[in-house]
């Protein structure tokens, strides 16, 4: 109809013809008032739902009792790991991956000048720093609840 003009032009196209875009603006009317019908509906059902006041299952005492006692038999192998998490970053400047070993290694990598590379040792610095204090966090969670299965009972 329109000829091939356009196939001289690369990444221009010309316009679809009148009766495309009559038909695509058809095909429109006749989708979109169910399309705005199923929004609706949509739009109403989580409405609903958001403004549900929200319902706790409460567990029952025999269902409670083998969960904490279950939880405070993992107290030993999780202290055993934080202690050996907090032993690695707290290791002196020869133990690879240490807290100390990243800042000799910061301290040289400054003195030959690669700033790349202590851009990058800095921010792993940094990190486990952060690491370190939650480890600490941790820790003083851990004795709580150790406390905790203590006061009830459970065997730790």
């Amino acid at each position: 109809m329109f000829g091939r003009w356009w196939r001289r032009f690369p990444g221009r196209r010309p316009f679809a013809p009148a009766p495309l875009r009559r038909r695509a603006r058809r095909r429109a009317r006749r989708l979109g008032g169910p399309l705005l019908v199923i929004a609706a509906t949509l739009i109403v059902s989580l409405g609903a739902i958001a403004a549900a006041p929200a319902t706790v299952a409460h567990a029952d005492d025999g269902d409670l009792r083998p969960r904490l006692e279950a939880a405070c038999a993992r107290i030993p192998q999780a202290r055993t790991r934080l202690d050996a998490a907090i032993a690695r970053l707290d290791a002196p400047a020869d133990q690879r991956g240490s807290l100390a070993w990243f800042q000799a290694a910061i301290d040289r990598a400054e003195a030959k000048g690669r700033t790349r590379v202590v851009d990058d040792l800095q921010h792993r610095l940094d990190r486990l720093t952060d690491r370190r204090a939650a480890l600490d966090v941790r820790v003083s969670q851990l004795e709580r609840f150790t406390a905790r299965c203590a006061e009830l009972g459970a065997p730790a």
